[in-house]
């Protein structure tokens, strides 16, 4: 699993030794440029969880969780765009029959909530971060759930209370690092008030996804001797035989 970043430090490349061109930035660093600057007085986190490493064809599970909620009254709203690889996932979740543009994205929905989740292809076009270009090829998920009501009952406030669940198959042709992303500038929370709704702000996240280790196929007489093991005694006693051998025979000629 993924730890929940909330403040980050853009990370910009250097020259390397002997005035080479540095490295593109990894996946990692994209992904703390796109989540950009925490926000202040943030009124909850969306955590990201996904696996540590896939391989190509693998089917994957992420999940958001909303934590952390500190709005003294809790939420009845809550928003985010997640951002992922589209060269790299394949999104599987299902859509809604009834209306072919809801995501079905909804692991636990507090009652009386709605979905209206969403795929959308048009971050770059029109984002709130507006300097920052998606570098993830314009997978994006706009997530919404609420609730119409302005109740107390029907605010949330506890973690876990509303978890989001998306499924990806990594595509066969599937290399290097996968990153996902909530943006920290696309991540808000509301409460219904009596005098209307109050919008607050709110955290996101990123996880990264490693690349499988591809480890060389080992061959007949490819691996080392090992001291310690038998055939390397074996070989050392022939050696030390062969040694005192030849200096036998060398006195005896001197002689």
């Amino acid at each position: 699993t993924f730890a929940f970043v909330s403040e980050i430090e853009v990370m910009g490349g250097k020259p390397g030794a002997g005035g080479q061109e540095p490295a593109g930035p990894t996946v990692e660093e994209q992904m703390k440029e796109l989540l950009g600057k925490a926000p202040e007085n943030a009124m909850l986190d969306f955590v990201i969880d996904a696996p540590e490493t896939y391989k190509a064809g693998d089917e994957i599970t992420v999940t958001v969780t909303v934590k952390n909620i500190t709005a003294e009254n809790g939420i009845h709203v809550a928003a985010f765009k997640l951002l992922y690889d589209n060269e790299k996932l394949l999104l599987t979740s299902d859509l809604d029959e009834e209306d072919e543009n809801a995501l079905l994205c909804v692991k636990t929905l507090p009652k009386d909530w709605e979905n209206l989740s969403s795929v959308a292809n048009d971050y770059n076009a029109d984002n709130k971060a507006g300097t920052v270009v998606n570098p993830l090829n314009d997978g994006v998920i706009n997530v919404s759930v609420f609730t119409a009501k302005s109740s107390a009952s029907a605010a949330i406030k506890e973690d876990g209370a509303l978890v989001l669940e998306f499924t990806f198959k990594a595509l066969e042709d599937a290399e290097g690092d996968i990153g996902l992303v909530i943006p920290h500038a696309d991540a808000e929370c509301a409460f219904n008030g009596k005098n209307g709704e109050e919008v607050y702000a709110a955290n996101g996240s990123y996880a990264v996804i490693k690349a499988p280790v591809v480890e060389e196929e080992s061959k007949p007489g490819d691996d080392p001797v090992k001291p310690g093991d038998a055939s390397s005694m074996i070989i050392f006693a022939i050696i030390a035989l062969v040694a005192i051998a030849g200096s036998a025979v060398v006195v005896k000629t001197r002689r």
